[in-house]
């Protein structure tokens, strides 16, 4: 590096002549104009709408804009720090069928893109689109029209996360059942701070057997439903 004789590009990461990286990494790219789109608003309240119910990977990193080093700045309120689910309707295009979009591509306004384009949701919101396009091919069917319970069962059984609750390990006994039951909304989760983020568990629901006995026995009845997948 010009004037830094002791810093430069590593020579042992990428075996490019120059030893930069194969392709760039981008922040932010055009985005799709999916089923449903995310907004800030859905990140401060995720019982706003029913979004949350047809959640396919979860989230809890800020809001990272880097507008305030630019000239001009604006002032822009921000969340503390979300904690969130994706639904499985940033996945697909308002009207083109036999395409799923992931990646920082999803269908996400500028300021929820802070926060959904990390390498974590980035990786587990990809998951969710795989499991999609599989069913959607093995089941003969347009993505949007594979049933968002459908979708959701496969990734649970795969031991992914569909709402952010921290304290439910994958090995809990109940993490189905309680997944199940928080996708309803009949058990809502409220965030509370946790190091540099905001958690959602479900401990605090968790105040007697009766709560997981419910959970358990509701599941299979209240996640049987056909709603479709946005």
């Amino acid at each position: 590096m010009l004037g830094c004789r002791n810093l430069g590009v590593a020579d042992d990461e990428f075996d490019t002549p120059d030893g930069l990286a194969y392709l760039p990494y981008n922040r932010e790219g055009r985005r799709l104009k999916g089923v449903t789109v995310r907004t800030i608003d859905d990140m401060e309240d995720r019982y706003r709408n029913n979004r949350y119910s047809t959640a396919v990977s979860v989230g809890n990193y800020p809001v990272a804009q880097h507008h305030s080093q630019y000239a001009g700045k604006l002032s822009i309120h921000f969340p503390k720090v979300p904690s969130f689910s994706v639904s499985a309707g940033v996945l697909i295009p308002e009207e083109t069928d036999g395409l799923i979009v992931s990646d920082k591509a999803i269908s996400v306004t500028n300021l929820a893109n802070g926060s959904t384009r990390l390498q974590p949701v980035v990786m587990a919101t990809g998951q969710a689109a795989g499991t999609l396009a599989a069913l959607s091919v093995l089941e003969g069917v347009q993505p949007r029209n594979i049933p968002v319970r459908r979708l959701q069962s496969s990734l649970l059984e795969q031991g992914c996360y569909l709402q952010p609750l921290y304290d439910v390990a994958e090995d809990d006994p109940d993490f189905l059942a309680i997944h199940r039951v928080a996708s309803t909304g009949i058990l809502r989760m409220e965030g509370e701070p946790w190091n540099w983020a905001t958690a959602h568990g479900f401990i605090r629901k968790r105040q007697s057997r009766s709560m997981r006995s419910l959970a358990a026995s509701s599941a299979s009845t209240l996640h049987a439903g056909k709603q479709r997948t946005p």
